[in-house]
């Protein structure tokens, strides 16, 4: 292997810098529909989607969790994109709600498709 050639390989690679959603409300803009990816954590591994995405205008990449159900942080992008066919172009409105274990994260163009989505599944329950 030619090392200094993979050194300067790695060097020319995207650099982004992640988001990290804050307390408030924010625009995101997604620029991709995500590349999915496994990250291990204690011992665990937890299925993730690296989303590019621009926020107040700089272009950072975003590391959402695969959650499990509708109402999930990641249930809610997945609506939009079930919505829309694609997330790729579409701005979404990200509200952050507390701290820590409490944190809450409610995309506000979703609320709407999430109902939607929670009655289909009630329905076929019953």
């Amino acid at each position: 292997m030619e090392w200094n050639n993979e050194v300067k390989s790695l060097n020319e690679g995207e650099m982004f810098e992640y988001y990290k959603p804050k307390e408030g409300q924010t625009k995101i803009k997604f620029l991709d529909d995500g590349v999915a990816h496994q990250f291990e954590w204690e011992g665990q591994v937890v299925d993730k989607v690296n989303f590019k995405v621009e926020v107040n205008g700089n272009e950072q990449l975003w590391s959402v969790t695969k959650g499990r159900t509708i109402s999930s942080l990641y249930g809610q992008i997945a609506s939009i994109g079930q919505e829309k066919g694609s997330l790729k172009g579409q701005t979404i409105t990200l509200l952050v709600k507390g701290v820590g274990l409490q944190r809450q994260y409610i995309v506000l163009e979703s609320l709407d498709l999430v109902a939607k989505n929670k009655i289909k599944k009630e329905s076929v329950k019953a």
